[in-house]
């Protein structure tokens, strides 16, 4: 038996050699190759006993180049070095699970900036990859007119244009209306929002909901009260001592336009001695873990993570195995944006208005 250099896996070569075969004959018989050639079934035999000797794997990259798929998904989630992103994990969970039930692999890409590692994500699309799901991208236009045309593109809570992007987010708007109208039925009539910033879709859409369910509710005395923020903990906490330091009338109830904002606020209310919900009732959107694992246990907008990340992959790989997709020319608008339902659930941190 010849052997290999230690150290070394076995090459298609080294088996053809411990076989008596040309690479040819014990690339069709190992890997599937694709030839005219006709081998015997002895033939066959000697080849696939000689793998077995020099435990030969083959080469899933170099297969996967010749037969032009990588069984690989790619996915790009921002992350933060300051903040666990409970969002984005909650996202990779149903995109994992959906990666695995379909037999694909998932190479994830983990960017702190989308303007600044734009050249990595372009290296990340150089072949390794069939198809991209980018969690809440935010790359500006020059970046996307960049990416690979071939590649089936899938966004999760996109915020940015992508020429021939398919999209799914959660419907922000009706889960905030839902959110304020909870308060509104429980009696609160000062009703603070604390947002993720004024030039972020998501919170844009979550303002104008909240907005909406107020001027649903005229005539009961609701007036908009709004701080704009970021969609961290360290944001959730800084609106609120804002509120707290600069004497500003404490609002009966609170909707957080995250999880991670609603934590923040959670944490200097009880700093700062005040109840909840005796004395102010929080809201947040998500439905992280975070929620239910917060004193008291948060009452928040449930988003879909697992439904939508599975979603994302299942209709990456209907894109890629459609045989003639749709090439986006050149300003081309974005594909249709799916819809997710956002729902309530209610836990112990709102309560009715206390009229004492």
């Amino acid at each position: 038996m010849r052997g290999t250099r230690k150290g070394n896996a076995p090459t298609l070569q080294d088996v053809a050699q411990e076989a008596g075969v040309s690479c040819m004959v014990a690339s069709v018989v190992l890997n599937g190759a694709k030839s005219t050639t006709r081998v015997s079934e002895a033939t066959r035999s000697r080849i696939i006993e000689a793998g077995i000797r020099l435990k030969y794997r083959r080469n899933a990259a170099a297969l996967g180049l010749c037969r032009r798929k990588m069984n690989a998904i790619g996915v790009v989630a921002p992350f933060d070095g300051g903040e666990l992103n409970l969002y984005v994990l909650e996202l990779l969970n149903g995109i994992l699970e959906a990666t695995a039930e379909s037999g694909q692999n998932a190479t994830v890409l983990g960017l702190r900036n989308w303007q600044e590692d734009g050249t990595r994500l372009l290296d990340f699309c150089d072949g390794r990859i069939d198809a991209l799901v980018m969690i809440a991208p935010q790359i500006n236009p020059d970046l996307a007119e960049q990416l690979p045309e071939y590649l089936p593109c899938v966004t999760i809570n996109g915020s940015c244009y992508i020429p021939g992007a398919h999209g799914i987010n959660v419907d922000n708007r009706q889960g905030a209306r839902i959110a304020v109208q909870h308060l509104i039925e429980l009696g609160h009539r000062d009703i603070l929002l604390l947002s993720g910033g004024e030039t972020v879709p998501d919170s844009i859409d979550r303002t104008r909901g909240y907005l909406e369910a107020i001027s649903l509710a005229s005539g009961t005395g609701v007036v908009p009260r709004i701080l704009h923020g970021g969609f961290s903990i360290a944001s959730g906490r800084r609106l609120m001592k804002q509120v707290l330091d600069e004497s500003q009338e404490l609002p009966t109830a609170v909707f957080c336009a995250s999880d991670a904002i609603a934590v923040g606020c959670i944490e200097v209310l009880q700093e700062h001695g005040i109840l909840l919900p005796n004395q102010v009732s929080v809201v947040g959107f998500d439905d992280t873990i975070a929620a239910r694992i917060t004193t008291p246990a948060l009452t928040t907008i449930r988003q879909p993570f697992r439904a939508m990340g599975q979603r994302a992959v299942n209709l990456a790989l209907e894109l890629l195995d459609n045989e003639e997709p749709d090439v986006p020319e050149a300003g081309a608008l974005p594909a249709a944006i799916e819809l997710f339902e956002a729902g309530l659930v209610v836990r112990a941190s709102t309560g009715a208005l206390s009229r004492d």
